[in-house]
């Protein structure tokens, strides 16, 4: 099987509050069309890490083609330090990462046509999973750190593994050539994006049909999907096409309530295709990355576009990476950049920070960490001229009240809205 991209990619990049900034690993004899492509970057579940995973160096032509000589790689880097756990470059190029619960392994979805299970702390390859026919092009973990879930392309699969024993447990047959998939919350169902429509199954029955949404989403496809902090909602985002008398179509974001069964909401993009999307904690807004290289965010409850950032980089029509930190405080995005350039492949920013953010957030902190903390909740600021006592409160905190990312999070939000 050729390793082929057949969905559109695209990397978009922003700037704007940056927190800190990751050096990019320069590559090797580059030439000016070589490009480093960030496809997913995934947040550890304490918050203290991140992993970049993607092409590097590389070129993909026009065509989706992507040459024998291009290879992958993984970063994994300390958030608090901007330091580099480990960097490798095996012979494959990933699409997609998906750390386990406890933070110690991650899952790779692969060009090669298998998932790779790799050490958190050192990158060492632990094995392979064998199953799929083409390009692994989404991976998720179960919340209990039991079992695996994958998507491929070509192969139109989709792979639910053991993920103790690391054996194939079942498969099914989309018809749809998969591109993002994950657990619902309650991991007793799988929600798979694909080129024709949305999948949302129990894992006891086969996938043969799809959520009956409209039909100019089932036409189109879905690159990115991602499900809210609380399991109800899928956002998802979809590909504009030009069709063969040379119109241009809409994409959109769309948002179904998985307990109704029904859309809430469609907002047609008028920044292009969503090649990324992510949920903010409390569920009024999404982040996305569009066509046009910008970050935007978006309100829920009304469909207005709220927010747009000025980007830099190269812009390409492939993934990009993006994604919250587990406790909704920053938000880390991929940018598409000449290795020579010197500019970061990926930021950490605070966009549209609010006090309920912040109150969000607090509340994340106290169900996560200890009595000592009990008092953020009755503290957090309900006016901007409260925001200093707040935050020489939480800066007193002792070490372990609150675990040690969500502290950095309360912070980055407090700081962005002081400036």
């Amino acid at each position: 099987m050729p390793k082929t991209l057949s969905w559109t990619w695209m990397a978009v990049v922003m700037v704007a509050l940056a927190v800190m900034m990751i050096p990019v690993v320069s590559a090797q004899d580059a030439s000016d069309e070589d490009v480093t492509y960030i496809l997913e970057l995934a947040w550890s579940p304490s918050g203290d890490k991140i992993a970049a995973v993607g092409v590097y160096p590389g070129t993909i032509r026009d065509d989706g083609m992507i040459p024998d000589d291009v290879y992958g790689y993984i970063h994994v880097v300390d958030v608090f330090t901007g330091q580099t756990i480990f960097t490798s470059q095996p012979p494959s190029a990933f699409t997609s990462a998906a750390w386990s619960p406890d933070g110690t392994k991650i899952a790779l979805g692969s060009f090669d046509g298998t998932v790779w299970i790799v050490d958190a702390l050192t990158g060492e390859r632990i094995i392979n999973l064998f199953g799929h026919q083409s390009t692994v092009t989404g991976v998720d973990w179960s919340s209990d750190g039991t079992k695996i879930v994958s998507s491929g392309n070509w192969d139109e699969l989709v792979i639910l593994w053991d993920a103790v024993n690391y054996t194939l447990i079942s498969q099914w047959l989309t018809n749809a050539h998969p591109n993002a998939i994950t657990f619902g919350t309650d991991d007793q169902t799988i929600i798979v994006g694909t080129e024709g429509g949305l999948y949302h199954f129990p894992l006891e029955t086969e996938p043969f049909s799809l959520i009956p949404l409209n039909k100019r989403l089932i036409r189109e496809w879905i690159l990115n999907l991602t499900l809210s902090l609380d399991g109800r909602y899928i956002a998802i985002g979809t590909i504009a096409h030009t069709n063969s008398q040379g119109l241009r179509d809409t994409a959109s974001i769309v948002i179904y309530d998985l307990t109704t069964q029904a859309i809430t909401q469609q907002i047609d993009s008028p920044l292009g295709s969503i090649v990324g999307i992510e949920w903010n904690i409390d569920n009024r807004y999404l982040a996305t990355l569009t066509e046009d290289s910008r970050l935007a965010l978006w309100n829920v409850q009304t469909g207005q576009l709220t927010a747009r950032y000025p980007t830099e980089g190269v812009e390409r029509y492939y993934k990009g990476g993006i994604t919250y930190s587990p406790y909704g405080g920053r938000l880390v995005y991929g940018q598409t950049v000449d290795p020579d350039s010197g500019t970061a492949p990926f930021q950490i920013i605070v966009p549209a920070p609010s006090l309920d953010r912040l109150a969000a957030t607090a509340a994340l902190c106290v169900r996560d960490g200890d009595a000592r903390a009990e008092s953020l909740i009755d503290s957090v600021p309900t006016v901007l001229d409260d925001l200093p006592a707040f935050v020489a409160q939480v800066e007193a905190l002792p070490d372990g009240a609150i675990p040690s990312a969500c502290k950095a999070d309360l912070l980055a939000v407090a700081s962005a809205l002081g400036e």
